[in-house]
């Protein structure tokens, strides 16, 4: 970094958090580009909030954590960090002296006056430091959802809130004593001797514990909802930014599926967030009721340390059918949840075909299996609970029993008698909700498992994968014997592809249906990593290459381009919410969707509907190209552009498309002959066979004479 060795004004200084990031990704040589670091994270106006800091620098490898200091108390040993401003600004201090202070700014080292910073000092830094390896345990088995340390890590902020948790249900279930002890000494020494002045002691002392155990379980079930709410959060984000990154080629091929297992985080997370899961930790504590029985009534624990292995013993006998219950429920549900998606977005072609009947009976068979399936779940779950409670009944009436001679024998007195009932009960009730959390456990963890399928799923930017981030892209695009199958697939759908294209090429790729156009385009843009072949952008292997920054220079219209509900500006602006109303007004004339943004009142603002269906087709493809355009690309990648547009607007989308794409790339995949008038070269494909490769008028003159032929796929490309 070049130094600055001249005081500069304080502003100077100023910097933003992003940019601050993005200056230590240098100082610890992980370079990276702002888009790559904040690309996913829900910022707005192209701001990095502290509270999404931490999620940015983890994708540098930096450890980072927000705390309160005085001035005084910033050390060399602290440096770098970042500095919190007044008026909301921030300045990344790499060294301090007794006079002057040093900061970054776009890699540059600046020496600012050190009275001028410590008067704008806002009391706040945030550290940072690059993560080290760590060696995480492995995950108990019983969990059977090992390696899933997407959660572990998630909820390892959220220990001290249990550890809290833990400790207010320590007083609580100590506090549970006070009441069989006040009736024991209430019918022992108060009754027999009239000391009412003894009872309202003691009944003062019954009072007190009693708001205690009051503010205490009000506590702790602000720790457990706390800690529920932090979880959830983190949670809730980690595994929807996963799935926006998730590979194209390997996202599950049921939408349902994956529905299904979001469902399923919320049962998990219920699960977390229910005070009866307090019940776990209160369990221990019956030791303690067992203890005081003891001592009180001698034999009488037995009757408690009977049914307590008895409950749990019959509880096992249930949890075999139970648990594999769950499990079909589990995959009966996410059919049903497939086939409600299908037919939602399908509805209109259901009705064209008179389909309604079979897709109704699918439907309702789908309803009735689970319907039987949860039928069975209540009914075990309630036996469960039956077992226990009818153990807790038991158990009362025993010990009733078994006190009565007891007392008959002068070995306890009525007072203890009752303060054992009143204890049984309260240590077999723990045991008793245990069984009932069995099937809520089970649930949990089978969502678990759902969902951690997901999060194992290949992801485009693997968190500890460093990318490359040139600093020009000139264009230059190489395949070498790529070939490339879809998952679960018997075909190839490309085979031995080798070609290559250069800076400011105008290319159609043209071939039957399934021919692999479709295909062809998603791997030169880096959406489809081949496993067999390599694809080069200027001589480095794409997959190496930041699909952040290789993104940041391609427009690309998919064959079937998704609206999202909003208005028009909403979609055009998806990719870049800050882009300039020249920028919008240069991609609306360009598509032609300025002619009907004309014609609508609404305007800009017209509501699109879900997934674009108040547009036609043609208005539809018009904003996938108007949003394509938005940030100027240098390559456009176009996939059947005009296929729903009439011939007068797509020769009008042809011309200005024609002058704007001058010194661009250009690749597209078109069935029509009148698109070909863009381009200067053509690629044929059949099967996923490159057949021809050349300048237009060759090739075209080729077919003219039926002089090309698809080479036969067991010998491959001539």
């Amino acid at each position: 970094m070049n130094e600055i060795t001249q005081s500069k004004p304080f502003d100077a200084g100023v910097t933003t958090l992003l940019n601050a990031l993005v200056d230590l990704t240098y100082v610890y040589e992980r370079r990276m580009t702002p888009e790559a670091l904040v690309s996913g994270l829900p910022i707005e106006e192209n701001t990095l909030t502290p509270d999404l800091f931490q999620r940015a620098a983890e994708r540098a490898h930096f450890i980072s954590k927000i705390s309160e200091a005085d001035f005084e108390s910033i050390t060399p040993s602290l440096l770098p960090c970042i500095l919190f401003l007044k008026n909301n600004q921030f300045c990344l201090l790499a060294e301090l002296n007794p006079e002057n202070a040093t900061v970054l700014v776009d890699q540059k080292k600046i020496v600012i006056p050190l009275s001028a910073l410590k008067q704008e000092y806002d009391r706040s830094i945030i550290l940072i430091r690059p993560k080290e390896e760590s060696f995480e345990e492995t995950i108990d088995e019983t969990f059977q959802v090992k390696k899933a340390r997407w959660f572990w890590k998630a909820i390892q902020g959220t220990w001290s809130s249990y550890s809290e948790v833990l400790l207010a249900s320590f007083f609580i279930n100590l506090f549970a004593l006070a009441s069989p002890l006040f009736a024991m000494n209430v019918y022992d020494r108060v009754i027999p001797n009239s000391a009412l002045p003894t009872l309202w002691v003691l009944a003062l002392g019954v009072f007190l514990i009693f708001g205690f155990d009051f503010l205490l379980r009000t506590l702790r079930a602000h720790f457990v909802d706390n800690a529920a709410c932090r979880i959830d959060s983190k949670l809730s984000a980690q595994i929807f930014e996963h799935i926006l990154n998730m590979r194209l080629t390997e996202r599950p091929k049921s939408v349902g599926s994956i529905i299904n297992s979001l469902n399923g985080f919320e049962i998990f997370r219920d699960f977390m967030a229910s005070l009866t899961l307090t019940v776990l930790i209160d369990f221990p504590f019956s030791i303690i009721f067992l203890i005081v029985i003891g001592i009180i009534a001698g034999k009488l624990v037995m009757v408690p340390l009977i049914l307590i292995p008895v409950i749990f013993v019959t509880s096992l006998f249930i949890q075999a059918p139970l648990v594999n219950t769950i499990k079909k429920n589990y995959a009966a549900s996410g059919a049903k949840q497939h086939t409600l998606i299908e037919s939602l977005i399908g509805v209109s072609d259901i009705k064209a075909q008179n389909a309604e009947s079979s897709i109704q009976r699918k439907w309702e068979q789908l309803v009735s299996y689970t319907t039987e399936l949860n039928t069975k779940l209540k009914f075990l779950t309630g036996l469960s609970a039956n077992v226990a409670f009818f153990s807790q009944y038991i158990g009362s009436t025993i010990t009733i029993i078994g006190g009565v001679y007891m007392i008959a024998n002068n070995d306890i007195t009525m007072g203890a008698l009752i303060a054992c009932t009143i204890l049984t009960g309260r240590a077999l009730a723990p045991v008793a909700q245990i069984v009932g959390l069995v099937m809520r456990y089970y649930q949990s963890i089978t969502s678990l498992k759902g969902i951690d399928k997901i999060m194992k799923l290949p992801v485009e930017r693997p968190p500890d994968k460093v990318f490359l981030n040139p600093e020009t892209i000139h264009g230059r695009i190489q395949l070498q014997n790529v070939s490339f199958k879809y998952q679960g697939a018997q075909l190839t759908s490309l085979k031995n592809i080798n070609l290559t294209i250069m800076p400011g090429e105008r290319i159609a790729v043209i071939g039957k249906i399934g021919a692999g156009k479709t295909t062809l385009l998603n791997v030169i843009a880096g959406f489809y990593p081949v496993k067999e072949g390599k694809v080069f952008l200027d001589d480095i292997d794409i997959q190496d290459i930041d699909p952040m920054l290789t993104r940041k220079y391609i427009g690309f219209v998919s064959q079937h381009s998704t609206l999202f509900s909003g208005t028009l500006r909403d979609n055009i602006l998806l990719g870049n919410p800050n882009a300039s109303d020249q920028a919008i007004l240069n991609a609306i004339t360009i598509s032609g969707l300025i002619t009907f943004i004309k014609e609508t009142p609404e305007g800009m603002n017209f509501q699109v509907g879900e997934r674009g269906d108040n547009l036609s087709g043609g208005q539809r493809q018009s904003v996938a190209i108007a949003r394509s355009l938005l940030n100027n690309p240098s390559f456009l990648m176009f996939d059947e552009p005009t296929a729903f547009i009439d011939e007068l607007n797509e020769s009008l989308f042809k011309e200005r498309l024609s002058v704007y794409a001058q010194n661009k790339t250009l690749i597209l995949s078109t069935h029509k002959p009148s698109m070909l008038a863009l381009v200067t070269r053509i690629i044929i494909l059949d099967r996923g066979i490159l057949v021809a490769d050349g300048p237009k008028d060759e090739i075209l003159n080729a077919l003219k004479a039926k002089a090309l032929r698809t080479p036969d796929p067991k010998k491959g490309t001539p």
